[in-house]
């Protein structure tokens, strides 16, 4: 399903119609608006959208900062996404006693690790590749 383009405008709108239509008033506003506050940030800034929308600016900069793909579905489940590593043995690929690692961060950034066989933490080496701040 193809989402339409949001604009910071638009987004106004819809913000103030969920604000006016909602049970109650600390009632949390659906991850479909937070998706689209987080696109419109992407193009507009963080700063001017949370202003505009009244959303926590820290939230949505956590929001910004997921890969968009995967924004609904970490934030609803309040976990990390799960990630499945397959890692062929070295006899299976030819090469006897190297490892090879390849990582690709959310802003396309890249790491390639070769190394000996079992010297490497694949799953430590991940998460710290994909947690750390630019």
């Amino acid at each position: 399903m193809k989402r339409a383009k949001v604009d910071l405008a638009g987004l106004v709108v819809r913000v103030d119609r969920w604000r006016r239509e909602r049970e109650h008033a600390r009632s949390r506003a659906p991850e479909a608006l937070w998706a689209a506050a987080a696109e419109v940030a992407r193009k507009d800034g963080i700063h001017a959208t949370a202003r505009a929308i009244r959303f926590d600016y820290y939230r949505l900069k956590a929001q910004v900062e997921m890969d968009p793909s995967q924004a609904l579905c970490a934030t609803s489940a309040g976990a990390t996404p799960f990630v499945e590593i397959e890692i062929p043995s070295s006899e299976a690929r030819g090469v006897k006693g190297e490892t090879l690692v390849e990582l690709v961060g959310r802003h396309g950034e890249r790491m390639r690790i070769v190394a000996a066989a079992g010297a490497v933490d694949v799953v430590g080496l991940a998460r710290a590749f994909w947690s750390r701040t630019p």
